[in-house]
């Protein structure tokens, strides 16, 4: 699901080691070991392209 903003295997495995503000400070590798935790981590890569896309669009 990473892959259309983290384009190879190593730049997903090094987003989801490192912790970060987006999942409350925990790592989504971690995460991803519940159900709850894995559904978190999927929403918020469903949605960061979107959101992303939002910031590179110029202001009109």
């Amino acid at each position: 699901m990473a892959r259309p903003v983290l384009r190879n295997e190593g730049e997903i495995l090094k987003w989801a080691r490192k912790e970060g503000d987006h999942l409350g400070g925990h790592r989504p590798i971690d995460m991803i070991e519940t159900d709850e935790g894995a559904a978190e981590v999927f929403n918020y890569v469903s949605i960061y392209p979107r959101q992303a896309e939002k910031h590179r669009r110029p202001n009109r």
